[in-house]
């Protein structure tokens, strides 16, 4: 349970989770925000005050970090690493038998 003031902040009310969205705003606050041509005013550096483009291109540069991280990640990984494989691969081949009738035993391999 958690307990907050109430809009007037003259009790505490209690409620059995925050709310998701974090403080609480008055309705009459959201009414009367100031728009000016599509844009809400407040810091310059704020994502709504940027023109489209740019929030475009913030909006999907995110995703394509994740994208391209782990190719990055796993590369580096693998040239500093590399793939396991058996150690029999390092030796050169033996042949240690051949069947009497084949070409390679006519070829004397």
């Amino acid at each position: 349970m958690c307990a907050w003031p109430d809009k007037t902040r003259q009790r505490l009310t209690r409620r059995a989770a925050p709310a998701i969205h974090g403080k609480e705003k008055d309705e009459k606050a959201d009414a009367s925000a100031p728009q000016e041509q599509g844009l809400v005013k407040g810091a310059s550096d704020e994502l709504m005050n940027k023109p489209r483009w740019q929030r475009a291109i913030i909006s999907f540069a995110g995703p394509l970090v994740n994208l391209v991280f782990p190719i990055l990640l796993l590369t580096v990984y693998f040239v500093a690493i590399g793939i396991p494989y058996p150690a029999y691969q390092d030796k050169p081949v033996q042949v240690t038998g051949l069947p009497p009738n084949s070409p390679a035993a006519q070829g004397k391999v």
